[in-house]
């Protein structure tokens, strides 16, 4: 049962979500792309339940943490573990013009 990630890992999936917010400015929060790094390393958001995220984001500007938790780590009704020592800290800002600053990275 896996519920760790280690640091080189961490290292290398903050290096891509780098890339995907490499514009820093958006019309919207892209959370799509960023849950697509999770995929990526064969992770999914989670909600405090252990259910896969499914919420919105509230506020001209904020910070929350999503955990996360690995996609095979799921027990008979569905939940899935938590990872232990790590999850998305993500904070956003809409500016004058409409747009938002995003920036997140795994901790």
């Amino acid at each position: 049962m896996k519920t760790r990630i280690n640091a080189k890992l961490k290292k290398h999936m903050n290096s891509v979500m780098f890339k995907v917010l490499k514009p820093t400015y958006f019309s919207a929060i892209p959370m799509d792309s960023m849950f697509g790094v999770m995929q990526e390393f064969g992770l999914v958001p989670l909600q405090e339940d252990g259910t896969f995220w499914d919420g919105f984001l509230c506020g001209r500007s904020a910070t929350c943490f999503i955990p996360m938790g690995f996609v095979d780590n799921t027990d008979s009704e569905g939940f899935y573990t938590p990872v232990d020592n790590s999850g998305l800290r993500l904070s956003w800002y809409k500016m004058e013009s409409g747009r938002y600053e995003v920036t997140a990275y795994f901790t």
